[in-house]
């Protein structure tokens, strides 16, 4: 956290560790001389492939999460036709 206070990212206080992990990174990625004094016991050559491999990692999530409340939203649908249709 003092990395990303001494960079002027500006975070909120219940802001989770993920979310910190990834302007931290981030941060890295875009300048990888900050990697020794990010906190994350990284080197500048390890950057980039932890970068690419979290983006992969939040997009398969991001996309995980999409698929299922599209899912959800067919549930709801498929009910309130019935309630619809009982009225």
């Amino acid at each position: 956290m003092h990395f990303l206070e001494s960079k002027r990212i500006r975070l909120l206080e219940h802001a989770s560790a993920g979310r910190k992990l990834y302007h931290a990174l981030k941060l890295c990625e875009k300048n990888k001389n900050l990697a020794d004094e990010s906190g994350l016991a990284i080197t500048s050559d390890q950057v980039k492939p932890l970068w690419l491999e979290f983006e992969r990692r939040i997009l398969s999530l991001a996309q995980a999460s999409y698929d299922f409340a599209w899912l959800r939203a067919d549930g709801m649908r498929t009910h309130l036709l019935k309630m619809v249709e009982e009225s």
